[in-house]
């Protein structure tokens, strides 16, 4: 950072995404250094670096002598001009010999006897030579024609010479477009500098913002959209970008890149100057046919004036019968805007726009776009138009963007104002979902102005879809009113029109029916919620139009903890989704059942890993056909698999940075998790924050009122929370909270989460007896929810218990139960905890400091500061006591004592690599180790050591 705290802007030339052109010069160096030389021709549009290219050889080069000539400019350049500056730095060689160019020396000698003498006088220089000719696009005839007779020569040197030119300066007529290919002949090597893909974006971007790491992917993206991979572009917009605190796509463009363009367009008459902002104007791709009939040219005119910014490579024609053609570079396109005043720029968006409409079949986004740009009444149809197909194709950001629009057009009382704000909040409702139930709450006022009853029933569906969303339940009897009101307009055209606009098709039933059904699952009215459900299945044929339905036997599905029936419905609704092209809701399925998978089925590995990939593809796919996914751009939805799986980094962006960045996010099960991240680091604050979001807000709130299937999470959350604060007794208010809520909601289902705080809580306050009869309840309740997620933490507290009434046998069942689901369901922090947990309530068992160091080192690499600081203050109490250490006095260290251990309960190689994170090659590399430090030559006599040492407990 600099002195001023903004990001540091690194300046000097970086050489990025050109490694093998690099590497392929260094091969010609070398071969020059060994008396095989030659010449390099090094070409690229203005500022695609070549410079930087040959200068990055330069200062590698250790050995030869180097020297640097340039050519002027257009029509500049004095006879052998680059060669005799380059002769100048050069020097002269030892002997004093007579420079081969010098004024009246050449008199009476062809060119080929010149080119003979230059190789002579260069030759007797000691070092090899690096020979740079800078900008030979613009040479004198002269030295173009000496290079041609010189390049046969080189060979038999140890003189490397290199050439730039631009190839956007080249045309058929250009005297170097001859002279290229006849230097290949004679040896020359052309080498052509591509722009840069996006990683070499990328890292520009990385090289110039070190400490912005969280920008990095969206800054490349948008910087290389608007430069198409420049070199210079990218570098002085990104400058300019940081400068200015300003979006690389807003900013003006800066001086030095106008004036690279200014020079691109010098050329063009003042005619196609004009017909090429007409085109500018229709957009970055048009067709010869609509540029023909708005600029109304004869045309011989129009082709002239193409042809002309074909030749100087301003435009590209494409394959399509040669008729659709393209702007080489989107910033010559947006030069070419910026030079028209607004008044004639509206004139030709209407020109352009009318003729689009009498095409026939025209294209309403274009339309929408050239109407919108000149402020013509007429773009409200067409944005809305446009919007409409937008969000049919799930392209809710773009959906938004034309809505948005329209409403600024519209002036003065409007009733089409109903329906965009309608559109406009469904299109935004999942990243902004204040300001959605905001367009809904005008939605509602405007359409009752106008009695607009269709627009109503559908803003009234949306608001109360809304507070579902928002796990409110609280609405049962307006969604039975909202449900017969659409059961009377089945049959009317704009209500079907209106649910096909926003939801894809429309379903054949009253829509509310699923978010009723889902609101009476949530509280526990299940047959309820089935009986709805049923009544429309029997109505309906099945498919995509189910999508609201089947999902809204979701908390049924929780209730009735039937988790691989929930796990299925977000599988069904993900294909429903995929159907119907809405693609953001299919991730979000996705997403949904990464989550369940963890929560309810951990152990389920393979299937975790391959859904957290399939979330990733999903992400993407949603990005890039509907503008937005389950996640804002910048973060990733796989922060809990990322917890969950230990890569720590990782999470801490995607859970605890993302709820600083969007503290009103509301998915509670991401958030519950986030809050279990938080306490771990040891962010109590954050951990406040995150469960503050979330009903009830305190243990006094009463049920009813706001009632959640996660009610009774967020309660045992809380008093987490206050045990981790030693503030026992608010966290006892809080499981009598949770006690008050089961009751109310009357179900056991959540039981074993509630006993298992309990428990805890029991055992802070000195009751251990009371304790372990609550967690072993807890653990052998058959209808308790008690996933394998639940059994690690449940059957690792019980070990604790256990141990605090000196049950040994019991502790240690307990606590090996925890350790090996832990490690079959790969879960690192778990493992760790669990072996804390070891060394803590077992201090005097033979691996106990093994125990307590693998905890260390895994609580240390994850950041877990609250389970660390616990980890040290244990080793000190073995130190302070002074136990004895664990491991057997043969040399071995910890990880190889509990590789030992392994092999003797008859682990292979590839289990315990899973038990213990780390590769098959690496735990055969250990044993190796082992074998060779005990003088041990199988498997078996390590068994036997393993118990002679005591090794296995």
């Amino acid at each position: 950072m600099n002195f001023r705290g903004e990001p540091t802007v690194v300046t000097r030339p970086i050489l990025v995404g050109r490694d093998s052109e690099l590497d392929l010069l260094l091969q010609h160096l070398r071969a020059a250094e060994s008396g095989s030389g030659g010449l390099v021709l090094i070409g690229g549009e203005a500022g695609a670096g070549k410079s930087t290219l040959s200068g990055h050889l330069i200062t590698r080069s250790e050995t030869a002598r180097r020297a640097v000539g340039r050519s002027s400019g257009p029509g500049e350049t004095p006879p052998y001009g680059p060669l005799l500056e380059l002769l100048t730095h050069l020097g002269a060689p030892q002997g004093g010999a007579e420079n081969p160019l010098a004024a009246g020396s050449m008199t009476d000698r062809t060119v080929r006897e010149v080119a003979a003498g230059l190789l002579a006088y260069l030759s007797q220089f000691d070092d090899p030579l690096l020979l740079l000719l800078e900008d030979i696009h613009w040479a004198d005839p002269a030295t173009l024609e000496l290079l041609r007779h010189l390049t046969p020569l080189l060979p038999e040197s140890r003189i490397l010479f290199l050439a730039t030119y631009r190839t956007d300066e080249l045309n058929r007529d250009h005297p170097l477009w001859s002279l290229l290919p006849g230097l290949q002949r004679s040896g020359a090597i052309r080498l052509l500098l591509e722009r840069l893909d996006y990683e070499g974006v990328l890292q520009l971007v990385v090289n110039a913002l070190p400490e912005a790491r969280a920008r990095h992917a969206e800054l490349a993206r948008r910087l290389y959209s608007r430069t198409g991979g420049h070199p210079l572009f990218v570098c002085e917009l990104l400058g300019a970008a940081v400068r200015s605190g300003q979006a690389v796509e807003q900013g003006p463009l800066p001086e030095t890149v106008l004036q690279a363009i200014d020079l691109k367009l010098k050329p063009l008459s003042r005619q196609s100057q004009a017909v090429l902002s007409v085109a500018a104007l229709i957009g970055e791709r048009f067709d010869y046919g609509l540029l023909a009939t708005v600029v109304q040219q004869s045309e011989d005119e129009l082709a002239e004036a193409l042809e002309e910014a074909l030749s100087l490579r301003l435009l590209r024609a494409e394959e399509i019968q040669g008729e659709v053609f393209t702007f080489d570079h989107a910033l010559v396109r947006e030069a070419l805007l910026s030079r028209m005043i607004a008044p004639r720029r509206r004139r030709w968006h209407i020109a352009i726009a009318e003729a689009l409409m009498r095409s026939g079949g025209a294209d309403p986004d274009a339309v929408a776009l050239h109407l919108s740009r000149a402020d013509d009444p007429r773009a409200v149809e067409w944005l809305l138009t446009a919007g409409d197909r937008a969000l049919r194709l799930g392209a809710l950001a773009q959906a938004g963007q034309l809505y948005e629009r329209a409403l600024q057009l519209i002036q003065g009382p409007d009733q089409r104002r109903a329906e965009l704000l309608l559109k406009l909040g469904y299109a935004m409702a999942y990243q902004q979902p204040e300001q959605a139930r905001e367009y809904w709450e005008e939605a509602e006022i405007v359409a009752a102005e106008f009695g607009d009853e269709v627009v109503g029933v559908w803003t009234r569906h949306m608001l109360l879809r809304e507070r579902i969303r928002q796990n409110d339940a609280s609405s049962l009897e307006e969604m039975a009113l909202v449900q017969a009101d659409q059961e009377r307009l089945l049959t009317d055209t704009r209500y079907l029109k209106l649910e096909s606009d926003l939801f894809g098709q429309p379903c054949g039933y009253a829509r509310m029916a699923g978010e009723r059904a889902r609101a009476l699952g949530m509280i526990g009215r299940g047959q309820e919620a089935n009986a709805v459900i049923e009544a429309v299945q029997a109505a309906v044929r099945p498919g995509p139009n189910l999508a609201d339905l089947t999902y809204a036997q979701v908390p049924t599905a929780l209730w009735s903890s039937d988790f691989d029936k929930l796990l299925e419905i977000f599988r069904q609704v993900r294909d429903y989704r995929l159907q119907l092209r809405q693609y953001r809701l299919a991730a979000s399925m996705v997403f949904n059942r990464l989550y369940g998978l963890f929560i309810y089925r951990t152990d389920r590995v393979a299937e975790i890993d391959a859904t957290a990939r399939e979330l990733e593809e999903y992400e993407q796919l949603a990005i890039e056909r509907a503008g937005d996914g389950t996640t804002p751009r910048g973060f990733s939805p796989l922060g809990v698999y990322q917890f969950f799986r230990g890569d720590w980094e990782a999470a801490r962006r995607n859970l605890l940075d993302y709820y600083r960045t969007f503290p009103e996010e509301d998915r509670i099960l991401r958030r519950l998790i986030a809050a279990d991240m938080a306490r771990a680091v040891g962010d109590y604050e954050l951990t406040r924050s995150l469960l503050a979001a979330l009903p009830p807000h305190s243990p006094e709130e009463a049920p009813g009122s706001r009632q959640i299937v996660n009610s009774l999470d967020v309660n045992v959350a809380w008093a987490e929370w206050y045990m981790d604060q030693g503030d026992l007794a608010t966290a006892r208010q809080w499981i009598a909270s949770a006690d008050r809520w089961a009751e109310f909601l009357g179900t056991e289902n959540w039981r074993g989460v509630m006993e298992r705080a309990r428990a805890r809580l029991l055992l802070l306050e000195g009751h251990p007896e009371q304790a372990y009869a609550a967690i072993r309840s807890a653990l052998s309740n058959p209808v308790t929810r008690n996933p394998v997620l639940w059994q690690v933490g449940g059957q690792r507290l019980a070990g604790e218990i256990a141990a605090a009434l000196s049950k040994r046998q019991d502790a240690e069942l307990h606590l090996s139960l925890s350790l090996e689901l832990a490690r079959r369901c790969r879960l690192p922090y778990e493992v760790a905890l669990t072996q804390l947990a070891m060394a803590t309530h077992l201090p005097d068992r033979p691996d106990a400091r093994e125990r307590l160091h693998a905890a260390r080192e895994s609580l240390e690499q994850l950041g877990a500061v609250s389970a660390l600081e616990q980890a040290e203050a244990v080793l000190a109490r073995l130190d302070s006591r002074g136990a004895e250490n664990a491991t057997p006095d043969d040399g071995l260290t910890d990880r190889e004592c509990e590789i030992v251990r392994l092999v003797a309960e008859g682990r292979t190689d590839k289990e315990i690599g899973a038990l213990l994170f780390i590769s098959p090659r690496t735990v055969d590399r250990h044993l190796r180790n082992i074998f060779l430090k005990l003088d041990i030559t199988s498997r078996s006599a390590l068994g036997a050591y393993a118990v002679r040492k005591g090794l296995l407990g």
